[in-house]
Formats: structure tokens, C-alpha cells, sequence
């Protein structure tokens, strides 16, 4: 009787001690899901401030349809003519090399967030929040932006109108272009995120 009741407080201990590592390892999760959507939401946020930064101000308000004026009075508008390519005609204008510039570094930033959506640190849905500007880069100005970004190769842009389900064809697009994968397991991917979240 004796033994009985030694294995099963064994037992009963041995039960408690289960009980007591799962409940440990389940609040180590949660503690830990808990820190890493901190981590996310300062990594967002971050993202979110260089999106907004001067860099692309003047990115931003040509594609919102606002003119720029120069110290010179000289005015630019989003069109093929500002995006155009400098190997046809040289870009000479200071207004028009800062806006050309503003592009660059607005398009540099999409190469970036699409870096970051094909690695898995950004889902489709946050990628919702940069939605307007992408529209924007497809068809105002007669889609120079789009245009641009095929000149010059950032085919991050394309990527991330595909995977937004943004209509690219427009008759004002100057240049043929086909969306470059990195390879087809980005492709793959990219088609299944295409239909849903």
C-alpha cells in the first residue's frame, strides 16, 4: 500500500511538473509573440517615416498633381517629358534634376519595400498602405512614372503593381515591358498573393 501511494504522488509530481513546464513554455510564447509584434510595429513605423521623408516630397506632390515652381519660375508637372529618358534629351534644368532625383529615391524606396514583402517582413495587406501612390505611379502623368521605371530598370514597381492586382495597361505607357522575377519561386508566389491576402 505503501508503494501505492508513493508512485502516485510520483505521479501526481511528475503531472504537476508537465503542467507547470507547459504553462512556462506557453507564457515564454506569448511573451515572445508579444515582443515580436513590437519589433514589427517599430519596424513598420520606421518604414513608414523614410517612406514620408524629404527625399520623396517632391515625388509625392507631383504625383498628387500639384506644379513645382523653381526660384527661376520655371514650373514642372508629372509627364513624360520631366521622366523622360537623358540619353534621348540631357535633363539640364536644377528643378527638373531634384524631382528627377525625388523619383529616384521614391522609386528606390518601393525596391526597398519590395525587398522586404518578397523576404516575408511585410504581408500583402500593410502593403495596402503605399496602395494610392502605386496606383498613381500607373497612370498619372500619362503613366511617365511606370515609363520611368522602365527606362531604368526598377522592376520592383512592376513587381509590386502585379502583386496589388493594379491594372498596368494603359495606351500612354511608351515602353513594352513583362514583369522580371528573380526567379520562379518568387513568380509562383507572387501569382498565389495575387488573389488574395
Amino acid at each position: 500500500m505503501e508503494d501505492q501511494v508513493k508512485n502516485l504522488w510520483e505521479i501526481v509530481l511528475n503531472v504537476c511538473t508537465l503542467i507547470g513546464a507547459g504553462a512556462a513554455f506557453c507564457f515564454s510564447l506569448y511573451t515572445w509573440n508579444k515582443g515580436n509584434h513590437a519589433k514589427r510595429a517599430e519596424f513598420l513605423d520606421t518604414l513608414l517615416k523614410e517612406f514620408n521623408n524629404n527625399n520623396t516630397y517632391m515625388a509625392r506632390r507631383l504625383l498628387d498633381g500639384f506644379a513645382l515652381t523653381a526660384p527661376s519660375h520655371e514650373q514642372i508637372i508629372l509627364s513624360n517629358n520631366l521622366l523622360r529618358d537623358h540619353r534621348a534629351k540631357p535633363v539640364i534644368s536644377s528643378i527638373e534634376i531634384e524631382a528627377r532625383e525625388s523619383f529616384d529615391k521614391f522609386l528606390e524606396f518601393f525596391a526597398k519595400v519590395e525587398f522586404y514583402f518578397d523576404l516575408g517582413l511585410i504581408t500583402k495587406n500593410e502593403l495596402r498602405y503605399f496602395n494610392y501612390y502605386l496606383v498613381k505611379c500607373a497612370y498619372e502623368g500619362e503613366g511617365c512614372v511606370l515609363n520611368y521605371a522602365v527606362i531604368y530598370e526598377y522592376d520592383a514597381l512592376q513587381r509590386l503593381l502585379y502583386v496589388m492586382n493594379i491594372n498596368i495597361s494603359n495606351k500612354n505607357n511608351k515602353y513594352d515591358w513583362k514583369i522580371i522575377f528573380i526567379d520562379n519561386k518568387q513568380k509562383n508566389r507572387y501569382e498565389r498573393l495575387r488573389g488574395g491576402y
